[in-house]
């Protein structure tokens, strides 16, 4: 027999009771917000805090000097914990990426995702434990669409040439005299790099060349003429480069 569909939720508990801060008045029918983190024993006897629960003397028989629990606390947990049950509801599973939630618990872990700031459609999974900014350091983070990397070498052979990131990239070439590119560093297995040739002058794009690792598997090295593009992508089984 299978499970019941669960019951979403279209708006949190208590979305429209009245916050009082932690410690503060009460008020009939309000909600303790933002609710506190460290414990309010000290200050606040009787009052909840994530980091102590409800606490011993909420357990307390009243004769013996023990305070009920409180409807606000109860309210403001019970919303805490709700509005991302409702955001769930809703489909709204990531969160953008929030600087200071990342520094608040020591970086997002490997393999966390966020979304983007400002594209909606567009998602970034930490490459590793990161509290920094996609946006600002995609070395971090592999984005869920590709993203450009601008590159104008002199004329010359380059061999080994690293990424800015471990996301898919459009390497855009530019510049004056021809120029050579020998095997890439991948950063991670499956990563797509298309490369485009902007510039009038020749970009070869070299077979087997480079360090055994970051070689790119074809017959023969790929000259590129303006605007021409390729794309390769990387596959840790056999530990090169492959055209696709």
């Amino acid at each position: 027999m299978g499970q019941p569909a669960p019951i979403k939720l279209i708006e949190a508990f208590a979305l429209n009771a009245l916050p009082v801060a932690p410690g503060g008045s009460p008020i009939p029918g309000g909600k303790t917000f933002p609710f506190p983190v460290p414990s309010q024993i000290a200050t606040s006897p009787g009052s909840a805090s994530l980091n102590d629960g409800f606490t011993p003397l909420n357990m307390t028989p009243l004769v013996e000097g023990g305070i009920p629990p409180s409807g606000n606390d109860m309210n403001g947990i019970l919303y805490l914990l709700s509005t991302i049950i409702a955001a769930v509801s809703a489909g709204q599973i990531v969160y953008p990426y929030d600087g200071t939630y990342a520094t608040a618990i020591g970086g997002y872990v490997k393999g966390a995702q966020v979304q983007d700031a400002t594209n909606l459609l567009q998602r970034w999974t930490a490459a590793v434990v990161s509290p920094r900014d996609p946006a600002v350091h995609p070395e971090d983070w592999v984005s869920s669409l590709p993203l450009v990397s601008p590159s104008a070498p002199a004329a010359g052979t380059y061999a080994d040439n690293v990424l800015p990131g471990p996301s898919d990239y459009f390497l855009e070439v530019t510049g004056a005299g021809a120029v050579t590119l020998n095997g890439f560093v991948a950063q991670r297995d499956g990563q797509k790099l298309t490369i485009s040739n902007l510039s009038a002058s020749a970009l070869t794009v070299g077979a087997l060349a480079g360090t055994a690792a970051n070689q790119v598997r074809m017959s023969s090295a790929i000259t590129l003429l303006q605007n021409d593009s390729i794309t390769i992508q990387y596959n840790t089984a056999i530990g090169k480069w492959i055209q696709v």
